[in-house]
């Protein structure tokens, strides 16, 4: 069975009001319950109201909950819920429902993007001031990043996913332009610095005296904040 929204992709849930087949990307988690995106802005609203109960009610049949069918020949049998949820969409409950979405998915972009800079940062001052990197940090940093952005959004997917790495990689972009900077200015004091030298021209200097550990650790460390970052909701 695939997905009621995205067609060529399978399904790994249905929605409890409507029914519909959903995928992970379309699959919204409100009141603990799997809601597609059409049914998401009333179940919000009104807590969920299955179709099946609807069905029932306007037939004059015993009014069931989702997921509970008649015997054949019974009163009230019915044939499965329709596709299209009878849901309020409304253009006032759409709006606030994607204005929801888009803080949750900016809130969980901001604290991955907080604990992606201040774990890489604290990573590199360690580097710098202790001389021994702790690179395997970088791959719970790294999970970290996503997991953080997955529980702010409970969405999953490759989008979140991508959007996750992305998160990392700035940060740690960030934190070694901390690292170069660093470098330079102890080789300033040391004399031992053209005095017109920036962080600019240190970075990729510094970059390349680090070594291949520390790379590979940056590399898992991306893997894991995808992988944590893709998970299906829960």
């Amino acid at each position: 069975m695939t997905c009621t929204i995205h067609t060529s992709v399978a399904a790994t849930a249905a929605c409890a009001n409507c029914a519909s087949p959903i995928c992970g990307s379309c699959t919204h988690i409100v009141k603990g319950q799997s809601i597609c995106p059409n049914c998401a802005p009333s179940v919000r609203q009104y807590g969920i109201q299955p179709v099946a109960a609807a069905v029932g009610a306007s037939t004059g049949g015993p009014s069931m909950s989702a997921g509970s069918y008649p015997m054949p020949g019974t009163a009230g049998a019915y044939a499965p819920p329709p596709a299209s949820p009878i849901v309020d969409t409304s253009t006032a409950a759409l709006v606030k429902a994607r204005r929801e979405d888009q803080m949750n998915l900016w809130k969980g972009l901001a604290v991955g993007f907080a604990i992606g800079l201040i774990g890489c940062i604290l990573t590199e001052k360690l580097l710098f001031y202790a001389h021994f990197g702790l690179a395997y940090l970088y791959i719970g940093i790294g999970w970290g990043i996503g997991a953080g952005i997955w529980h702010f959004t409970n969405r999953g997917g490759n989008q979140l996913a991508s959007a996750s790495v992305g998160v990392m990689m700035l940060s740690l972009f960030i934190a070694h332009f901390v690292l170069a900077s660093d470098v330079l200015n102890e080789l300033r004091d040391k004399g031992m610095a053209d005095s017109g030298a920036t962080v600019f021209d240190a970075f990729p200097v510094v970059m390349g005296m680090l070594g291949p550990m520390h790379w590979v650790c940056i590399l898992i460390g991306v893997v894991a904040c995808f992988n944590a970052a893709h998970r299906q909701p829960e």
